[in-house]
Formats: structure tokens, C-alpha cells, sequence
């Protein structure tokens, strides 16, 4: 059961193959990994602090880690504004939601500084008027100060040894997750609790 291989001739067809393969990539666009956004030439600046509607510059639409020039209505894609006031999951806290031009923004991530809008629906234009959920943007920043107030009531009640392992800021709740080398008694979580409501 030997197979005899010439080593000059799977080498002549790997390079076939490999040219083939950067072939088809430039057909389709630009192949990346998400880690690789910033490479081409795409970046976002963040200026969503006190902001709820903004115009914006599209330009870039990725689907399936591939800068594409147009979706399709059946495509998932998302696209990537020069700047956005979509605040992106981070730190355990939710994107915002709102709409660009009408059609709802489903979800917001951030990867190698650059904010991805994911929408329910394909967009045509070159620019974006972006409107942000202005009553669930306050509601999930009122969850995110909760969790500080909690971990330095807990930090005074517990000691300095006491940090942030973890947390979770949606519209319904806020939690958050402690480091102390014990579980906590009845009467500290009553006593973190009512300083923190002062």
C-alpha cells in the first residue's frame, strides 16, 4: 500500500491552488479576520456621550469577514460608519439600539477599534442618519452607575481587597460579581446595600 508522491508535482499544485484561491477572494472582496477590520482602512469614532442622532459616512459593508460593495435583502451584514453615537457591547453592558435610515440596528460590536452595526435590513445609501433608543441608552447607564455604587459600598463594607470580577447591564437588571474569600452574610449584603441607597 505505498503511494508514490513527486514532490515536484504537489508543489506545482499547491501554488495553482493557492492562486486560484486569491483568485476567488478578489472576486468577492477582501477576506479578513474581524481582528484584521482596521487593516482596511476602516475605523469609528465613538461620539455618543449626551448624543441620540447623528449623520454618518457608511464605509465599509461586511458580510461573512468580507468587505462587500452591495447585500442582498436575505444577507446578513453589517456595516461600518466613520463615526457612530451606537454605543457597542462592552463590559458587560448592552449595545444600544435605535435605526440608520429607518431600518433597526440589531446589534453594535466593537472589534480592533472598529464598530460593526449590525441591521434587520440592507441599506442603500452612502450616508446614515442614525437615531439611538434614547429611554433604553439611559435605563442601561443607570444599571452601569448602579454597579459602581454597589462595588465601592462593597469595598467599605468588605475591604479594599473586594474588585469587579464580573457584571451585566441590561434594561431589566444590573449584576455584578465580587471577589472576597467568603460568601457574604446576611447582614454585609444589608449593610452594602444601604449604603449603597444613601
Amino acid at each position: 500500500n505505498k503511494i508514490a508522491i513527486s514532490q515536484d508535482k504537489f508543489n506545482q499544485k499547491l501554488e495553482e491552488q493557492k492562486k486560484r484561491s486569491k483568485l476567488e477572494s478578489a472576486m468577492k472582496g477582501d477576506v479578513f479576520g474581524p481582528e484584521k477590520l482596521h487593516s482596511f482602512g476602516a475605523k469609528t469614532v465613538f461620539f455618543g456621550y449626551g448624543k441620540y442622532e447623528a449623520k454618518a459616512k457608511i464605509l465599509k459593508i461586511v458580510k461573512d469577514n468580507t468587505l462587500v460593495m452591495k447585500v442582498t435583502k436575505d444577507d446578513e451584514a453589517s456595516i461600518i460608519l466613520d463615526k457612530t453615537l451606537f454605543y457597542p457591547e462592552s463590559g458587560g453592558q448592552l449595545y444600544d439600539r435605535g435605526t440608520l435610515n429607518g431600518i433597526d440596528v440589531v446589534d453594535v460590536k466593537k472589534i480592533d477599534g472598529v464598530i460593526l452595526h449590525k441591521l434587520a435590513d440592507k441599506i442603500k445609501d452612502k450616508e446614515a442618519f442614525g437615531v439611538v433608543d434614547r429611554e433604553r441608552r439611559v435605563t442601561i447607564m443607570r444599571h452601569h452607575t448602579a454597579t459602581h455604587i454597589i462595588g465601592a459600598s462593597a469595598r467599605k463594607v468588605l475591604g479594599n481587597h473586594v474588585w469587579q470580577a464580573g457584571s451585566e447591564k441590561t434594561e431589566e437588571k444590573a449584576r455584578l460579581d465580587i471577589s472576597h474569600f467568603q460568601n457574604l452574610t446576611q447582614d454585609e449584603v444589608d449593610r452594602i446595600e444601604n449604603l449603597a441607597n444613601r
